[in-house]
C-alpha cells in the first residue's frame, strides 16, 4: 500500500481522501486501499487454491463473497473519483480483475447471486450485480462448493 501511495502526488492524495468507497465497510476505505486489497485477496486465493485442504486458510464461499464485496466497494470508490484521477486507480483494479479471471470461469448459474443481492442491499448500489459475482473458481478447495 505504501508503495502505491508513494506513486501519487499530493493533489491526487488529497482527491483520494475526499472520495471514499461506497461499500458496507466502516470506515469506508479509499479507492486505492480497496483496489490494492482486491489484488492482494485475488492473489491469495490463487496461491492457496493449489494447497491441500488441510492447509487452506480461505475455506469457502463466504470468504470469496467477502472478497467480491470488497471488489464492489473498490468499484464504487473508483467511479466516484474525478476521471483524470480514476484512470490511475483503474489500473490497480484491472490487475486484480485479470488475475481473478485467470482462475475463474463465467457461470450462468450465478452461484453467488444471493450474496450479490445482499451486498447490493447493504451498500445501496447496483455494483453488486457486476460480472465478478457471476464467476466461479475452476479448481482447488475453493471450487468444491461450486461443483
Amino acid at each position: 500500500m505504501a508503495a502505491a501511495r508513494a506513486r501519487l502526488g499530493p493533489d491526487e492524495l488529497g482527491v483520494l481522501e475526499q472520495y471514499r468507497g461506497g461499500g458496507p465497510y466502516r470506515p469506508e476505505p479509499d479507492a486505492l486501499a480497496t483496489a490494492v486489497r482486491w489484488k492482494v485477496l485475488v492473489d491469495r486465493f490463487d496461491s492457496e487454491r493449489r494447497l491441500p485442504l488441510s492447509t487452506y486458510a480461505l475455506r469457502g464461499v463466504s470468504d470469496l463473497s467477502d472478497a467480491l464485496a470488497l471488489r464492489d466497494a473498490a468499484e464504487v470508490a473508483v467511479v466516484r473519483l474525478p476521471e483524470d484521477v480514476a484512470v490511475k486507480f483503474r489500473a490497480y483494479l484491472d490487475a486484480g480483475d485479470s488475475a481473478y479471471q485467470e482462475w475463474t470461469v463465467a457461470d450462468s448459474r450465478a452461484p453467488l447471486a444471493a450474496d450479490a443481492e445482499e451486498c447490493a442491499r447493504l451498500a445501496a448500489n447496483s455494483v453488486s450485480r457486476a460480472w465478478w459475482w457471476f464467476r466461479r473458481p475452476t479448481d482447488g478447495p475453493i471450487a468444491k462448493p461450486f461443483l
